[in-house]
């Protein structure tokens, strides 16, 4: 039982490094740019790469500090 509650409070997390990012949706651009994916892999490929940009944008936007009355919080 200890074994499945540990498996239960851990969650997979996906954080890469900026630029691993951004080589993650160049190499997705460039293969949806080279139309050699079926029409349907196109579209799954399509579909991640919206993803991916969506998640990258959000990341580099995110806040990095909170001013607080004591100062900056790095968050």
């Amino acid at each position: 039982m200890k074994g499945w509650l540990n498996v239960m409070t851990r969650f997979p997390l996906f954080e890469p490094e900026t630029d691993q990012m951004g080589r993650y949706c160049q190499l997705l651009t460039h293969l949806l740019m080279s139309k050699t994916l079926s029409d349907d892999m196109e579209r799954v490929a399509g579909d991640l790469l919206q993803d991916l940009v969506g998640y990258f944008a959000d990341t580099l936007k995110a806040p990095r500090w909170l001013k607080t009355e004591d100062g900056m919080m790095v968050l």
